[in-house]
């Protein structure tokens, strides 16, 4: 949870969490959700996120992560003098590798 203040003078205010679960030795799941509050409701964004990952090895993790998005634009511009957004509504799948050395 933090707040903070853009250059822009735009106040916000966002709130994260994640939840990780390990199904075996090798694979694991993850689960996370974020909320961001820009000028009292005048752009809002919440996320969501779902993930699974296959590790065979220590320095190699497969996984799969899709991730939904959704903005709601109010006030059609973030700050007084902030760039003006649109609502958003997307959904992002991605694959993933990562090697660790």
């Amino acid at each position: 949870n933090s707040n903070g203040n853009l250059p822009n003078d735009a106040d916000y205010w966002f709130v994260n969490a994640l939840a990780s679960m390990n199904l075996s030795d090798e694979v694991h799941a993850e689960l996370g959700a974020g909320y961001k509050n820009y000028e009292d409701g005048d752009f809002t964004v919440l996320g969501v996120m779902a993930g699974i990952y296959y590790q065979p090895v220590d320095q190699l993790t497969i996984g799969l992560e899709a991730e939904y998005v959704q903005g709601d634009a109010d006030g059609g511009q973030i700050g007084a003098d902030g760039p003006p957004v649109n609502d958003v509504d997307t959904v992002f799948v991605g694959l993933v590798t990562v090697y660790s050395f």
